[in-house]
């Protein structure tokens, strides 16, 4: 099986009752030059404006995962190439980053992901607001 359109994974849903459209109000940027040296631009982030809070939560922890993969194998597996982490307070910034990584020539198809895990002093998030996640680029590399 091939997939040939990157935007096959488009709706992609970790959590239907905190989805990823009503937690963040940020996009990151994407370059992939010829050399496969990726450059993410990550835009200054503050909790509460570019990442909302569930009721109750005031910390975040955001994570983005590249990785690659290639589902014509009989065992699919994921293989992270680069990964990072941010600890979100309420109200307060982080500033705008490049993350940057290469991604292997024999790569099949690379992803990006990113979940978000929320929480408070009192641990009175509701259990379906405490996680989000979704998929936010992919694109295949070999032919």
């Amino acid at each position: 099986m091939r997939y040939e359109n990157p935007q096959s994974m488009v709706g992609t849903i970790f959590n239907n009752n905190w989805q990823w459209e009503r937690a963040v109000n940020f996009y990151p940027d994407y370059n992939l030059p010829e050399d496969n040296s990726m450059m993410v631009t990550i835009p200054e982030l503050n909790l509460g404006k570019q990442i909302k809070l569930p009721k109750n939560a005031t910390r975040a922890i955001l994570k983005l995962h590249a990785l690659t993969i290639d589902p014509n194998k009989r065992v699919v597996m994921a293989d992270i190439l680069s990964s990072l982490t941010f600890d979100l307070d309420k109200n307060q910034n982080v500033p705008s980053q490049e993350w940057q990584f290469q991604i292997p020539e024999n790569t099949y198809w690379a992803l990006i992901i990113a979940t978000i895990s929320y929480s408070s002093p009192k641990n009175n998030i509701a259990e379906e607001h405490m996680h989000t996640g979704t998929y936010l680029w992919a694109k295949k590399i070999a032919e």
